[in-house]
């Protein structure tokens, strides 16, 4: 499965709420360093944890996608 991050991420909504610039900002260094827009070790172990929960909270409720 294919994942872009979201413009508007929930964690970071507090600086966009003090700041609506700053989403800008963020996607203009990920331009200039990719680097940044790398992935660590804890993030890989949420997307994991995500998508288990994910695909749990799908069988619950009976969807099939």
């Amino acid at each position: 499965m294919s994942r872009t991050h979201s413009r508007f991420a929930p964690s970071s909504l507090h600086r966009v709420l003090a700041c609506r610039r700053s989403v800008a900002l963020a996607e203009a260094a990920v331009q200039a360093d990719p680097l940044r827009a790398g992935s660590s070790a804890y993030a890989a172990e949420g997307t994991v944890a995500h998508d288990i929960a994910a695909e749990y909270l799908r069988k619950l409720s009976g969807s099939a996608s």
